[in-house]
């Protein structure tokens, strides 16, 4: 696949009025600021633009997203254009993709590498640390930006590199981070709200992760889980617990960590982080999903039990086959 340039990307939606915005299913911070960083920016240009997603998990309120989207059912489905963030298959945009198919004309802009770009123009950068830094790209010295959009694009940089702990972190990443600090936004709080802020619903329902955790392949590998029994008696929700897995990669002399989230509909979310020894996005793919060499997704079919024996034996092998 070859990408288009940031001139035609910019071009398509200087020519567009009215602008749909959306990222994957279970969206995370990058998901978040990105898309809805990139419908403030182009509502100051004057562009009727909305994010449409499934869900805004209770953590992103804390950041200036208010307005800017718009919750299942998508009743107006009528745009110009249609623009793909941080989402490697066109499957995973979810109730959006049909709002996508019919859209007559559609940008992708991503950076997993698994994407072989599905939109008329395509920007797919897997070297890139987060889909928010390429939308920021895209929009500085072209489109505006005020203090809500600098502080959504840069909480969905954060989110994706860990809080520039991540080793796809670089110079250029930490220059888009300087440029928007300038804008005058809140940026320790939001960084505080984004790594060190939960909810006591969270709490509990970390706590259960915790003493489902079991340790395997010899110390290399943490694996975890939770019903959704379980996250309904924390009081908990699926779409706040997307940290867990990362908490688990703390553990000392791990290689992989897992993280088994059984959905409402009966799915199974696996979440996996990694140091670099083992590819997880080679795992997920295997199972439909995809992601980054260090950090990867995918879902599995229930029941919960047996589609945890599949993951653990996934990653069993694939650490047996690094050895």
């Amino acid at each position: 696949m070859k990408n288009n340039s940031f001139d035609e990307i910019r071009q398509v939606i200087s020519g567009a009025e009215k602008i749909i915005i959306s990222a994957h299913t279970s969206p995370d911070g990058d998901a978040v600021g990105s898309s809805c960083g990139l419908a403030k920016s182009l509502r100051l240009a004057g562009k009727d633009a909305w994010v449409y997603i499934e869900e805004m998990p209770e953590k992103y309120l804390n950041i200036p997203v208010e307005g800017l989207y718009k919750l299942p059912e998508f009743e107006d489905t009528e745009c110009d254009l249609f623009i793909a963030l941080d989402c490697a298959d066109k499957k995973r945009l979810g109730l959006a993709e049909p709002v996508f198919d019919k859209a007559p004309k559609t940008i992708c802009i991503d950076h997993h590498g698994t994407n072989e770009g599905y939109g008329d123009l395509n920007y797919v950068d897997g070297d890139a640390a987060s889909a928010s830094e390429l939308v920021y790209e895209v929009i500085k010295d072209t489109f505006p930006i005020d203090e809500d959009t600098a502080t959504l694009i840069y909480a969905g940089i954060i989110y994706d590199t860990g809080g520039f702990r991540h080793s796809s972190t670089k110079p250029s990443t930490m220059r888009a981070a300087g440029e928007l600090m300038a804008y005058g936004i809140p940026f320790s709080k939001v960084y505080n709200r984004m790594f060190y802020t939960q909810n006591f619903t969270q709490t509990l329902a970390t706590a259960v992760t915790i003493n489902n955790a079991r340790l395997l392949h010899n110390g290399d590998f943490v694996f975890t889980y939770i019903t959704k029994d379980d996250i309904d008696k924390c009081g908990s929700s699926s779409s706040e617990l997307d940290g867990i897995s990362e908490y688990f990669k703390r553990t000392a002399g791990t290689k992989v960590s897992v993280f088994a989230k059984e959905k409402e509909n009966g799915e199974i979310r696996i979440s996996m982080r990694a140091d670099g020894e083992v590819n997880v996005s080679k795992i997920a793919s295997a199972f439909g999903g995809g992601g980054h060499v260090n950090a990867a997704g995918c879902t599995i079919e229930g029941p919960l039990d047996e589609a945890c024996k599949t993951i653990i034996d996934a990653v069993n092998k694939a650490l047996d086959d690094e050895e």
